[in-house]
């Protein structure tokens, strides 16, 4: 996986990568969530643009250059 790859997850939406924080076997990445599903209208949660996830937890879209 690269910087600029377009991921999924079902939990929070599609995102970019914008960094890759280790190179070991469970590779948390940073993502930008293009349109987060978290915080709802009715919470006065604010919606979180960007987080730091698994790379084994996201499916890639596609893979950047």
């Amino acid at each position: 996986m690269k910087v600029g790859t377009l991921v999924s997850s079902h939990k929070w939406g599609k995102g970019i990568v914008t960094e890759i924080l280790t190179y070991k076997p469970r590779t948390p990445i940073r993502v930008y969530w293009l349109d987060p599903r978290k915080g709802q209208w009715w919470t006065n949660q604010p919606k979180v643009t960007t987080s730091v996830v698994w790379q084994n937890s996201v499916t890639i879209i596609s893979e950047g250059e």
